[in-house]
């Protein structure tokens, strides 16, 4: 299993942190979210603290009851 948490700051900003329960210390990504006219959420994970990915990786939520789920991203 894992453990996601993604923090939404107010500037459009966002970091997400996964804990792999391993032992070892999550991984950190940051990014840009905006909320769409649809209601859906995307992110846009740009890289880590110490370095830029080569190309974003982009996730779409959909809010369901008090939880956001993911409904598209790259599976691999």
């Amino acid at each position: 299993g894992r453990v996601i948490s993604l923090v939404l700051y107010d500037d459009g900003t966002l970091q997400m942190s996964t804990d792999y329960l391993n032992g070892e210390s999550p991984v950190v990504e940051v990014g840009t979210w905006q909320e769409n006219e649809d209601g859906t959420l995307t992110i846009d994970l740009t890289g880590t603290p110490e370095e830029a990915y080569a190309e974003a990786h982009t996730i779409t939520f959909e809010f369901q009851d008090d939880q956001i789920v993911a409904v598209d991203y790259d599976e691999a």
